[in-house]
């Protein structure tokens, strides 16, 4: 009698673990590797099955997630576009993602192929983005770099993003349903200084001031944007000296008022007024000065690229060439501010 009973308790045993197993399955627990699924018409198909799959789907290139998820691919290109001092190879990362009814539905985790180190996490509700995402550098260390809230698969909210090398913050964005809206802020990453700064409207189209710095502040360009278009004043200024280089007036996205360029040296390369994106006069002298000084340096180049020349049967030297550059630019100086004058 015992051994009968002990032979049907291992029956019962092994028909309890069948089940267990079957039931693990069925509930949605089963782990599935992306190659050996199917993605049809956005939803995951496990081999040949005709039902939606739900469990957990394995070693899905990040590239795949980041189609199926637009809000998803916005900012991984975002976080990634802002590390230019950052010069290891990266490559995508396997994510495993939890699916259910064929969907994206759950925590995902990406890391980097063959290794522990994790380049995303995130969270999905019906094959959008809802939550936290948090992105980490692709190095042993593995620091959080970047996170930034998602509702109904859109970013909201605002989001830091930090320098895998140096770890300062190097942009601060503000997004609202997936649109940058707000001051947007960019910075040194060396030094951690703010170089860029702006602010977006509703649209996430440039609105209000803009203005650039070197590292150590100084400012090199400012304008004035209304809802994606430049209006107002614009301004550029040498990076080192932070003499004036270029100023110009605009309306509306066009080019109305003043328009001013300066050289190196302070003289001025153009001194014009347009109307409605038109230029409508200017500085005569300026004109010629400018034609004048393009001439001279395309003559100055030629002679040194033709070397030795002959010119009636005699050698002319690259020197010689350009001794004859200076009163020829004069002439056409001449030429053009007469010409100009005379309209």
């Amino acid at each position: 009698m015992r051994i009968k009973h002990a032979v049907h308790s291992r029956s019962l045993l092994s028909v309890a673990a069948f089940a267990c197993a079957f039931a693990l399955a069925a509930c949605g627990n089963n782990v599935v590797e992306y190659r050996n699924a199917h993605i049809i018409n956005g939803k995951v198909y496990a081999g040949n099955a005709d039902e939606p799959f739900s469990g957990r789907l394995a070693n899905l290139p990040v590239g795949q997630l980041l189609i199926s998820s637009p809000g998803f691919f916005k900012i991984a290109n975002l976080i990634d576009g802002v590390q230019q001092n950052f010069k290891g190879q990266v490559p995508g990362s396997l994510c495993d993602v939890e699916i259910k009814a064929g969907l994206a539905h759950g925590k995902a985790v990406c890391k980097l192929p063959q290794s522990s180190i994790v380049r995303y996490e995130m969270t999905f509700e019906a094959g959008r983005l809802e939550g936290e995402l948090r992105a980490y550098a692709p190095t042993k260390d593995n620091d959080q770099i970047s996170s930034v809230s998602f509702e109904n698969g859109l970013a909201s909210g605002e989001q830091k993003i930090r320098n895998i090398v140096t770890k300062n913050v190097v942009a601060v964005l503000n997004w609202r349903k997936g649109v940058k809206v707000g001051k947007q802020q960019d910075f040194d990453p060396a030094t951690g200084n703010l170089i860029d700064e702006g602010r977006t409207d509703e649209d996430g189209k440039t609105d209000g001031e803009v203005v650039a710095k070197t590292p150590d502040g100084l400012v090199y360009y400012k304008a004035q944007y209304s809802h994606g278009r430049k209006d107002g004043l614009e301004e550029t200024f040498d990076k080192t000296t932070g003499k004036p280089v270029r100023r110009v007036e605009w309306k509306n996205g066009k080019q109305d008022g003043s328009s001013k360029e300066w050289d190196a040296d302070g003289r001025p390369k153009v001194d014009a007024v347009y109307s409605d994106g038109t230029m409508v006069s200017e500085n005569a002298q300026v004109a010629a000065d400018r034609e004048a000084e393009y001439f001279y340096r395309s003559c100055m180049k030629t002679a040194t690229v033709m070397g030795t020349v002959f010119r009636d049967g005699k050698p002319v030297s690259p020197a010689e060439q350009q001794a004859e550059c200076a009163p020829r630019a004069q002439a056409v100086r001449e030429k053009e501010l007469a010409s100009r004058q005379a309209r």
